[in-house]
């Protein structure tokens, strides 16, 4: 397995049709055909970077993942998309089940203004953020927040200790159920996803983890206290983004919510809820091992005083929370603590994960 070198970050700009940094979309139509042998049926999704398809060929529906052509520039220098998904496809090649999205076949198309990458994968039906949002409390019922959840530490197990990488942005609508695209006609109940596969998709900003990263990653709510801080960060930081997905699966609420508050930034705020949630001390002084942690944090004077944190937060522990939301169990504390710990070397690897009570 072999990455190019460290990237820089390839996000944060505004999407756009027109000439700008992400670049330009390969111009996509029904009935297209790319690569020879895909017939363009119907547009998935569109993120900044890429778009998805529903394609027709001799080997049956496919799903084309069409890059923008900067972003097809940069890989193999500075983006990593395809040397992560041929390590995963190589990694799950003799497994049974595949939680990984699994590459079968990539090509160039040239378009208007240079060549386009082009990942073809199965179709994949509805995500994980469409099944929650057909639920007026967004609480999912729990055999399929295990299920669901059991999946994708099976998944990071592959990723991390495998293919050594980090994910960086497990969200919701990355996760998506193995049924095939589903009709926008077609309704779409919970009840109905019970025994259904999981895949963990979209590896636009993965990274290998055998070396330190400092760049902003993962969705602003979900971000964990070392990527906030501007410390290196590592596969732990994707065990901290899946422990705040299962709470929200459970409760049906984020367990933070960043914003700004008089004088302090939305970071600052972020962080001291996070000190309050799971810090088994007074935010005052915090303890001399996270702060020399978090000493080497590119943003630590934005934080932290000598001994302790410049914002601190008077909030409930998790235990207190999970009560609130009348979800708490023994089982499921030890199961969300040992993933939201504040120090990443504190967190258990998806493999330990796995062991624990909570999923038996």
């Amino acid at each position: 397995m072999i990455f190019s070198r460290l990237p820089k970050s390839i996000n944060g700009a505004k999407s756009s049709r027109s000439a700008s940094s992400l670049g330009h979309h390969l111009s996509t139509r029904p009935g297209q055909i790319l690569g020879s042998r895909f017939e363009i049926v119907r547009q998935l999704g569109e993120g900044q970077h890429s778009t998805v398809w529903l394609a027709t060929s001799d080997d049956g529906p496919k799903a084309l993942k069409i890059l923008t052509d900067d972003v097809t520039s940069l890989q193999g220098k500075e983006a990593f998309e395809l040397e992560v998904l041929k390590n995963v496809a190589s990694a799950q090649s003799t497994l049974r089940y595949k939680r990984l999205l699994q590459l079968e076949d990539h090509f160039k198309f040239s378009g208007e203004h240079g060549e386009h990458l082009c990942l073809v994968t199965e179709p994949l039906g509805p995500s994980l953020l469409n099944v929650q949002s057909t639920v007026e409390s967004k609480r999912l019922p729990l055999p399929l927040v295990k299920h669901v959840t059991r999946q994708l530490l099976e998944a990071l197990q592959v990723l991390h200790d495998q293919c050594h990488t980090v994910h960086t942005d497990i969200k919701l609508d990355n996760i998506l159920f193995r049924i095939g695209p589903v009709s926008k006609n077609v309704e779409i109940k919970p009840a109905a996803f019970g025994d259904e596969d999981i895949v963990l998709i979209d590896f636009g900003t993965a990274m290998p983890h055998g070396v330190p990263h400092t760049r902003l990653i993962q969705p602003v709510a979900l971000r964990c206290p070392e990527v906030i801080t501007g410390c290196a960060w590592d596969c732990k930081a994707d065990i901290w983004n899946l422990g705040c997905i299962v709470f929200e699966l459970i409760t049906g609420q984020h367990l933070f919510k960043p914003k700004a508050i008089a004088s302090y930034t939305a970071e600052q705020y972020h962080l001291a809820r996070i000190f309050g949630t799971f810090g088994t001390f007074s935010t005052e002084d915090v303890p001399q091992n996270m702060l020399n942690f978090f000493q080497h944090g590119q943003h630590f004077e934005k934080f932290f005083n000598s001994r302790n944190l410049k914002l601190a937060a008077a909030v409930e522990p998790l235990d207190v929370i999970l009560k609130i939301y009348n979800v708490y169990t023994p089982e499921l504390s030890v199961f969300l603590n040992a993933m939201l710990q504040i120090l990443p070397d504190d967190r258990l690897s998806a493999k330990r994960l796995l062991s624990l009570d909570w999923l038996q």
